[in-house]
């Protein structure tokens, strides 16, 4: 009878599907690659046919591979979230909690939202990462992360049931222009008036993680001469006057208060994104759950509050 896979031959294998090949696993691994193609192969006996197969130069997952890969990460997930587990108790901490969140929301909304949890929460240790949310919705799932708070359309339907999930609100797009020069004169302005002025663009997936296109036109948008890397880049180029920017309610909330940015009134339906914080269901079956329960209404309660929903 084949043994059931261990924890090394599933690391090998989510290395070789996430590396993409046996020599890149190897390498990462210290290993040589005789020695994972012989635990890829003790793969294929235990699921009693091939789960991995070439594609040109690429090797891919087959059905059972695919089932085999799930199981992998489930089974890393739940390892290091039982190892981090042991650390805390060790190091007599119960209550250490590791927070995923985009660079909007971990930046913009859950820094003072967590500071002010933890001074009533004193043993309790936070650890919030700046994550992509396809990434916090798959670690959370895994049992690698603790909660997450990422757009609703990031979640699959399939895992809905699976994840402890709790809608936070909606995060409303505006566009903003410099208040000191402002392009629309305090008037509203058209869809084709809009697409005329240039449009200050965001460069790399950060400014996509919403699940909306942040653009109020789409393709159309006439852009200005330069991209940038950063919400804060792009609010700083909005003020300078180059352009206008589609950007999250969130980000801008000071410079609104300020008066350093004025929000354009535009007949195009101001697009938005509905905001979600999941739950590891690992973690939240543990014992010690008191502190991990207030920690999530005070999420809850407070993201919401930043939104602006209630």
């Amino acid at each position: 009878m084949i043994e059931e896979p261990n924890l090394y031959q599933l690391r090998i294998l989510v290395a070789v599907v996430e590396l993409g090949g046996v020599g890149r696993a190897a390498g990462s691994m210290h290993l040589s690659q005789p020695a994972v193609s012989a635990q890829l192969r003790h793969l294929r006996a235990f699921a009693g046919r091939p789960v991995l197969v070439r594609d040109g130069r690429r090797l891919v997952l087959t059905d059972a591979g695919q089932a085999l890969y799930r199981y992998a990460k489930e089974t890393l997930g739940a390892t290091e979230a039982l190892r981090r587990t042991f650390v805390d108790l060790a190091q007599g901490e119960t209550d250490h909690f590791l927070i995923g969140a985009s660079p909007t929301y971990a930046t913009y909304i859950l820094p003072s939202i967590l500071s002010e949890f933890s001074l009533s929460h004193q043993t309790a240790r936070l650890t919030l990462s700046l994550v992509a949310s396809r990434e916090i919705v798959d670690r959370v799932r895994e049992n690698g992360m603790d909660l997450g708070v990422v757009p609703r359309s990031w979640i699959p339907e399939d895992l809905t049931n699976e994840l402890l999930v709790a809608d936070l609100g909606h995060e409303e797009w505006l566009v903003i222009e410099a208040a000191h020069a402002p392009f629309s004169h305090g008037e509203p302005l058209t869809r084709e008036e809009l697409a005329a002025i240039p449009f200050v663009a965001a460069h790399g997936r950060d400014a996509f993680t919403s699940g909306v296109d942040p653009s109020p036109f789409g393709a159309h948008a006439k852009k200005a001469p330069v991209e940038f890397g950063s919400w804060e880049a792009i609010k700083e180029a909005v003020r300078a006057g180059i352009g206008v920017a589609a950007v999250p309610h969130s980000i801008v909330h000071r410079e609104l208060m300020l008066g350093e940015v004025r929000a354009l009134d535009i007949e195009t339906p101001r697009p938005a994104s509905t905001i979600a914080l999941i739950c590891s269901p690992q973690r939240r079956r543990a014992p010690i759950t008191q502190v991990l329960d207030e920690l999530l209404h005070y999420v809850r309660q407070r993201v919401s509050l930043a939104l602006g929903q209630e």
